[in-house]
C-alpha cells in the first residue's frame, strides 16, 4: 500500500521512475516493448483513448480516466512526462479524450466524449469549446483533425460535422442538409485538402467549397457502409478501414479490399489505420468473438500482408485496438482498450525497391514530420568526405530545389525544406522527393507536403 501511493505521488510531481522491467517481447522480425500500469508510471489506466505524436516527437496519450482524473499525458520519453487532467489542469475536464491534433503553431486540440472540445498551447493556457459557449455542434467530440491553413474539423458520434476557421468562423455540416451520415468515427484531411469522413453509414469526402462524394456499398466496392478509418499512403492512395476489411482507393474507379479471407489480413473490424516512415500501411482491428484471446495488427508492405498478435496479458480477454500511430523512428505504437501501449519494432532489415536496398554505411531518414504543412527536417549520415548534393524533386521528376550541394566530412547531418522552390516560390501540395547522393550512392525518398 505505501508502495502504490509512493508511485502516485511520482506520478503527479511528472517524474518517471521505472520500477520493475518493461516487458519486452521478440518473435521473427518483431520487437514489441509493453507500457502498462504495472511497468510504466506515465500509463495512468490500461484503456488508451488516443495516440498521437506532435512535430517535436513527443507522444501525447490520451485516457478514459485515470488517478486524479487524469486523462492525457505528454510523454517525452522515459525520463519525463507530463500529466493533465480535471485535478491537476482545470482546463481539461473530467472526460475521456477521443483525438488528439497539434496546428502548424503547435497549439494541441483535443477532443471529448463529453465535454466538448480543448485548445492547449502547451504551457499553461487552456481554451474550452462546448454548444453553450461556441457554436460547437455537440458535446461528444470522437475526432478532430487540422485541415488546410490551420481549419478545425470537429466529428461528434451523432451530430455531423463542425469547422473552426482561424478567423473563428463556424460551420456546421449535418444530414439532411449534406449527403453524409452524422454519426462520425474519422475525419481525415487529404494532400489536396479534401475532407474524408469515416461514418457508420458510409465514406464521404468534401472539397471545403460544395462538392460531396458519398462512398457506400451500393456505389462502389466498399465492402461494409460501417467505415471507421479513413488515411492516405505515399502514392496518394486512400486507405479506408471498415467492419470487413480494408480497402485501397485511388480516389477514382480503383478499388482493392483486403479481408482474412481473400488476404493474410488479420481477422476483426479495421478500426485505425497509421502509415509509418517506410510507408507501409499499418491496420488496428477490434476483437471478434472468435479472436477473443488476440489483439491483432496488421502491415501491407506493398505486396503482402503480415499479421501480429499483440497480445500481453492471458487473464485478459475481448481486447480491441483503439489507436495507432507512427513515431519518427518508424515504430508503431498501438492503443488498446485494456493492455496498453505496444511499440512494434520491425527488426527485419527493411528493403523497399523504390528506396534502393541501404548500405551500412550511408543513411538517409525518413523526413520529420511527414505529412508536414510548412516546413520538414531531413537527416542524413555519410561514411568518409563527400560531394553531397540533396535535391528536392516533385512526383514527375523535376527539380523543386538544391538543399545541399558542397563536400561535406564524415558524420551525420539535417537540412531543413521549407516548402519553397529554388526561386523563392511557395510550392504546392502533393507528394515530393529528395534525394541524396554522395560518393556513387543515391537514395530517395517520399515526402507528403499539406497545406
Amino acid at each position: 500500500m505505501k508502495n502504490r501511493r509512493f508511485l502516485q505521488i511520482l506520478r503527479v510531481i511528472g517524474l518517471i521512475v521505472i520500477v520493475g522491467m518493461i516487458p519486452v517481447v521478440s518473435v521473427a522480425g518483431v520487437e514489441i516493448t509493453v507500457y502498462n500500469d504495472s511497468s510504466s508510471l506515465f500509463i495512468v489506466d490500461n484503456t488508451i483513448t488516443a495516440l498521437a505524436f506532435d512535430d517535436s516527437g513527443y507522444a501525447w496519450i490520451g485516457f478514459n480516466s485515470g488517478f486524479f482524473n487524469t486523462n492525457l499525458v505528454k510523454f517525452a520519453g522515459e525520463s519525463s512526462y507530463f500529466l493533465y487532467g480535471d485535478s491537476l489542469n482545470p482546463g481539461l475536464n473530467a472526460s475521456w479524450v477521443t483525438s488528439i491534433d497539434f496546428t502548424e503553431n503547435f497549439d494541441v486540440w483535443i477532443g471529448t466524449q463529453t465535454q466538448g472540445a480543448r485548445r492547449f498551447d502547451r504551457d499553461s493556457t487552456w481554451w474550452e469549446y462546448r454548444p453553450d459557449n461556441s457554436d460547437l455542434a455537440d458535446l461528444s467530440v470522437y475526432t478532430v483533425a487540422i485541415g488546410t491553413d490551420d481549419h478545425i474539423w470537429f466529428g461528434f458520434y451523432e451530430a455531423g460535422l463542425s469547422q473552426l476557421t482561424p478567423d473563428s468562423v463556424w460551420s456546421t455540416y449535418q444530414s439532411p442538409s449534406y449527403p453524409m451520415d452524422n454519426s462520425i468515427r474519422d475525419v481525415f484531411v487529404d494532400s489536396d485538402g479534401d475532407i474524408w469522413t469515416a461514418a457508420i453509414g458510409g465514406l464521404y469526402r468534401y472539397d471545403g467549397t460544395a462538392v460531396w462524394t458519398s462512398y457506400v456499398v451500393a456505389n462502389s466496392d466498399l465492402p461494409s457502409d460501417t467505415v471507421y478509418s479513413v488515411n492516405q499512403d505515399w502514392s496518394g492512395d486512400y486507405w479506408i478501414g471498415t467492419h470487413n476489411g480494408v480497402c485501397r482507393f485511388d480516389g477514382g474507379s480503383n478499388w482493392t479490399c483486403f479481408t482474412s479471407e481473400n488476404s493474410d489480413l488479420a481477422p476483426g473490424p479495421v478500426t485505425s489505420l497509421a502509415i509509418d516512415s517506410n510507408g507501409y500501411v499499418w491496420c488496428g482491428h477490434r476483437e471478434i468473438q472468435e479472436e477473443r484471446d488476440s489483439v491483432w495488427v496488421s502491415r501491407y508492405d506493398g505486396i503482402s500482408w503480415i499479421k501480429i498478435n499483440i497480445d500481453n496479458n492471458e487473464l485478459v480477454r475481448n481486447i480491441s485496438v483503439t489507436c495507432l500511430a507512427a513515431d519518427a523512428g518508424g515504430d508503431i505504437w498501438v492503443g488498446t482498450s485494456g493492455e496498453g501501449i505496444s511499440q512494434i519494432r520491425m527488426t527485419t532489415p527493411v528493403h523497399d525497391d523504390d528506396h534502393g536496398t541501404l548500405p551500412n554505411d550511408h543513411v538517409l531518414s525518413q523526413n520529420h514530420p511527414n505529412p508536414f504543412n510548412s516546413s520538414t527536417k531531413i537527416s542524413y549520415r555519410i561514411p568518409k568526405r563527400s560531394d553531397v548534393t540533396l535535391q528536392v524533386y516533385d512526383i514527375l521528376g523535376r527539380k523543386v530545389t538544391t538543399l545541399v550541394n558542397e563536400i561535406q566530412s564524415a558524420g551525420t547531418y539535417s537540412a531543413v525544406w521549407d516548402g519553397l522552390g529554388a526561386t523563392g516560390q511557395r510550392v504546392a501540395s502533393g507528394i515530393y522527393l529528395y534525394r541524396l547522393s554522395a560518393n556513387g550512392f543515391t537514395q530517395t525518398r517520399k515526402m507528403i507536403l499539406l497545406k
